[in-house]
């Protein structure tokens, strides 16, 4: 007798898992389903919102966008047509005269590399290594932007005070430094020699006049 008790509660659990299996089974397919409904409606959307020469056009080929021009007529759309960008008559410059002339010398003698103005030293040497960031007015680095220098440009014909320590970092990370007088540069010559296999940079005699 007791057999066919303990038969009948396996038989009952058997079916209420096949029943949960089923049940979840339903509901996923019914999830599957509202997906792929909100999806479709979306795309429906977007159909109806873009013209239907554009679509006819973009089922074939890519086509570059139209120039603006004010001579357009008006479509009489309730979106407004996005106007370029207005520029102010007199524009601010990112870097004052001196850093700009440095900025181009640099480019000319090194057109291989690439030269940021007003780095971080912070992010050159690490953030482990310093804790206030430091500017360093140029960074030049190879076509992979692995940093191989960093330069600085002496202020009113004063060095800089933390060159030293900015030197001291870098030179940790393997990375070149040099505080120059932007009106006393290195001969471009001396300068690749410089980057490439740390040739000197002060010498009076390898300076320009």
């Amino acid at each position: 007798m007791e057999w066919i008790i303990v038969l009948f509660v396996v038989l009952v659990l058997a079916g209420m898992v096949v029943m949960l299996r089923k049940r979840r089974e339903e509901q996923r397919a019914a999830e599957h389903e509202r997906a792929q409904a909100f999806m479709m409606s979306l795309q429906g959307a977007n159909l109806m919102s873009v013209p239907a020469d554009v679509t006819t056009a973009s089922s074939t080929t890519s086509l570059p966008a139209a120039p603006f021009s004010e001579d357009m007529p008006d479509t009489g759309s309730a979106a407004a047509v996005a106007k370029p960008w207005t520029v102010p008559a007199v524009r601010r410059g990112y870097l004052d005269h001196r850093h700009q002339v440095v900025w181009h010398w640099l480019r000319t003698g090194l057109p291989e590399a690439e030269i940021f103005a007003r780095g971080s030293l912070r992010r050159v040497v690490g953030s482990e290594r310093v804790r206030k960031d430091m500017m360093l007015d140029f960074v030049i680095c190879n076509a992979q932007l692995e940093v191989l220098a960093a330069v600085d440009l002496e202020k009113s014909g004063q060095v800089d005070p933390g060159a030293s320590f900015k030197r001291m970092l870098l030179e940790e990370v393997g990375v070149r430094y040099a505080n120059w007088n932007a009106a006393q540069l290195p001969d471009q010559r001396v300068l690749r020699r410089w980057i490439e296999d740390g040739a000197d940079v002060t010498a009076p005699d390898q300076m320009t006049r």
